[in-house]
């Protein structure tokens, strides 16, 4: 299928359609970043080598830096 016909059939398609083609083509794009593979098995290295953090650690860091990045105006 050619590039024109591709982006006919985009065209063609309901709002919904054209929301999960983004959504693949941003899982492609994910998947082929350079270095990916590396960088995912350090990340489980670190963790099998007890560098974790729960659930509620994790909602605490994301809240600071929210509060950070956004600080509540006084």
């Amino acid at each position: 299928m050619s590039l024109a016909e591709v982006i006919q059939e985009i065209v063609r398609m309901t709002p919904a359609e054209r929301q999960e083609v983004e959504g693949q083509l941003r899982l492609l794009r994910w998947k082929e970043t350079p270095g990916l593979g590396a960088s995912l098995a350090a990340a489980n290295a670190r963790m099998d080598a007890g560098q974790k953090v729960t659930g509620r650690e994790l909602e605490a860091m994301l809240r600071a830096r929210e509060a950070a990045e956004h600080p509540a105006k006084g």
